[in-house]
């Protein structure tokens, strides 16, 4: 009987360390897989930290501040726009633009200062000379210089482009000035106003000046003046006439049949 059992028994006890051999090799899968679950995710946590802490710091960019160039009324001699609003004070043109300044009463585009002037040497030692303001026609050609010493007796002056504002310097006669000599310069007032027959007019804005006539001498633009503009020659009028001259002699001393026909020849 007990030869009989044996085997079964030997049956059943290989099922059953089957089995537990079986739960044996799930459980140390199962722990395997949850350990490296655990590993992979402590070491995503430190890189993490890792690359937190290795940032560069946070640099604040300093906002630039922009200078505002001081501006000034342009000069007298400038021809105000036509649709330029009556005013009083700056404060009333700043209103409808920050260029705009209170200039001979008209809001008019303010211009920047200019850089100081450089130092020519005197005349004599004693005769100050400057860049014309109110320039007169040149005789010699166009010529463009650095400094003084390209021009020979002419001194170099800057001279700014209508068209595109850019500056260029080119030679130009020279003004006197007698700060150092009051007597030259008391002689000379009464002098002043003749000067003006002799002065160039500033150019028209560009829309309107649109084929100037262009010169060589001064025969080439009378009664007007051959005036250098912008590295070139054109005909300006002076800013006073020759023929307001004629034409108030021949109401005084009485119009000639020969002064008739000079005014229309040169009209």
């Amino acid at each position: 009987m007990c030869a009989k059992l044996l085997p079964a028994l030997m049956t059943s006890l290989k099922k059953l360390v089957y089995k537990f051999c079986a739960v044996l090799c799930i459980c140390y899968i199962f722990l395997v897989r949850e350990s490296y679950a655990l590993n992979n995710s402590t070491h995503n946590a430190i890189t993490v930290k890792n690359i937190s802490t290795t940032l560069p710091p946070v640099t604040t960019v300093k906002p630039k501040i922009v200078e505002q160039k001081k501006l000034i009324c342009p000069h007298k001699e400038t021809r105000a726009p036509f649709f330029a609003l009556p005013c009083k004070t700056s404060k009333e043109c700043m209103a409808w633009g920050r260029n705009l300044l209170c200039c001979f009463s008209r809001c008019i585009r303010g211009v920047i200062v200019p850089e100081p002037e450089k130092s020519h040497a005197p005349i004599f030692g004693i005769i100050d000379r400057v860049c014309p303001i109110d320039p007169m026609p040149e005789l010699m050609s166009v010529q463009e210089c650095e400094v003084d010493e390209d021009c020979g007796p002419r001194i170099c002056c800057p001279e700014k482009n209508y068209i595109n504002g850019k500056s260029k310097n080119y030679c130009r006669n020279a003004a006197p000035r007698f700060n150092r000599t009051p007597v030259v310069k008391q002689f000379l007032m009464p002098l002043k106003p003749f000067a003006s027959y002799l002065q160039c007019t500033p150019p028209p804005p560009p829309f309107l000046d649109l084929f100037p006539k262009p010169c060589q001498s001064p025969f080439d633009c009378f009664p007007n003046l051959c005036c250098q503009e912008n590295g070139k020659k054109v005909c300006r009028p002076p800013k006073k006439s020759v023929l307001s001259i004629l034409i108030s002699a021949s109401q005084n001393i009485g119009t000639s049949a020969l002064l008739k026909s000079f005014i229309q020849r040169i009209s």
